[in-house]
């Protein structure tokens, strides 16, 4: 080992101890706690969101709203979070969310309910697969529907909609996204 190397480690070592007692910060946003961010100062103090309900249908909406706004933060501040924090967690709580993937009217256009396109690690992370379960709502519409006459033949098309959204759109460059711990069930089995 040159001088030059062993000078440098003995001065990283006084200076820091070993590499593994450093901690490097991080941005925590719990979905299951209403505003739930880690830490809340600053920048994080403004934001605002609802807490996820888990095991109702009648919260699709709800909680397609709440992955829909911490998507929608995280891209309006993303450059800021990552040189302040280094990384970005989205914590799913354990439990089976419900979301809405379509926006109803004649052609049940679908939607996303966490974009996010043109952001750099973040990490979206369950409570693991079988404890964490994300699913949408039963009939949602696919094919061609009319929503006034239920006409299958008709001029509008349908789909269902995505939970998260990575594309590289707008010259925007989405790197470094972890998606784990949980599962997805997009419905199709139920799909009308």
């Amino acid at each position: 080992m040159k001088l030059s190397a062993v000078i440098l480690r003995i001065i990283f070592l006084f200076l820091f101890g070993n590499l593994s007692t450093l901690a490097f910060p991080q941005v925590t946003f719990n979905l299951g706690t209403t505003n739930g961010v880690t830490p809340n100062t600053g920048l994080l103090a403004t934001y605002t969101n609802s807490a996820l309900v888990p095991n109702s249908t009648s919260s699709a909406n709800a909680n397609f709203s709440a992955f829909n706004k911490v998507g929608a933060f995280i891209r309006a501040n993303c450059s800021a979070l990552v040189a302040t924090y280094g990384s970005i967690i989205i914590n799913i709580p354990s439990g089976t969310y419900y979301i809405n993937g379509q926006t109803a009217g004649n052609n049940y256009a679908p939607t996303e309910a966490l974009n996010l396109n043109g952001c750099t690690n973040v990490t979206v992370t369950g409570a693991g697969l079988s404890s964490t379960l994300i699913t949408y709502t039963n009939n949602q519409k696919y094919g061609y529907f009319d929503a006034t006459f239920n006409n299958p033949g008709s001029t509008y098309t349908c789909t269902p909609g995505h939970f998260i959204n990575l594309y590289l759109t707008g010259g925007a460059s989405t790197q470094n996204i972890t998606i784990q711990n949980f599962t997805l069930n997009g419905g199709n089995s139920t799909f009308t």
